[in-house]
């Protein structure tokens, strides 16, 4: 029965999921291309494979909330908009060595420094960002996604998965880096070990 709810949430929203791993894949990949973050160990790494999966489906579950119509153009959207604040902390990445922070995006003395390089920072590689909202789109225009019965509090079964991923993800973080959010921390090892 249990099996059965979870098969037709991943046929019902097969789009999400693919979008979903678009996201986490590109994050991945940002992460050892983009910010060139090593680990010291396989469980760094493994902290640092799955991290991004729990904000991908948390943001990208955002989109069960809207009309049948919409659900599927507001995954395309959610994506975009990952997709940019990923590039924005490749950009500002490029040029101060450090990861953005939420107290760093309500700094705007820091986009004025950025502003006059931002396109000096840019690569022509950058573009392979956008690469999976192409495929969406594509995707979402080809191909009809099938129209399935909704079933009984799918909303709380994604947000539970987007929960759950996040909790173990820390508690591994935890037996990696103990008091790894109480204690004074470095940056990257945070990117490594959880995504905020």
């Amino acid at each position: 029965m249990v099996s059965n709810k979870l098969k037709i949430l991943f046929e019902r929203f097969r789009f999400m999921w693919i979008a979903v791993l678009f996201l986490w894949v590109k994050t991945y990949v940002l992460y050892k291309v983009g910010f060139r973050i090593q680990s010291d160990n396989i469980l760094q790494e493994f902290l640092l494979f799955i991290n991004p999966l729990s904000s991908a489906v948390l943001i990208l579950g955002l989109s069960i909330f809207f009309r049948e119509k919409l659900k599927n153009l507001m995954v395309i959207i959610f994506s975009f908009i990952a997709t940019i604040v990923l590039y924005g902390n490749l950009i500002y990445y490029r040029f101060f060595a450090d990861f953005l922070t939420w107290p760093v995006l309500f700094q705007t003395s820091n986009a004025k420094d950025l502003q006059g390089s931002a396109f000096e920072l840019a690569s022509f590689f950058d573009l392979f960002l956008l690469l999976d909202i192409f495929i969406l789109i594509v995707l979402l225009v080809k191909n009809r996604v099938p129209r399935l019965v909704p079933i009984q509090c799918e909303k709380i079964i994604i947000l539970a998965l987007a929960s759950l991923i996040f909790i173990v993800n820390l508690a591994i973080a935890q037996i990696e880096r103990p008091q790894l959010l109480t204690r004074g921390f470095d940056r990257e090892m945070l990117v490594k070990i959880s995504e905020p």
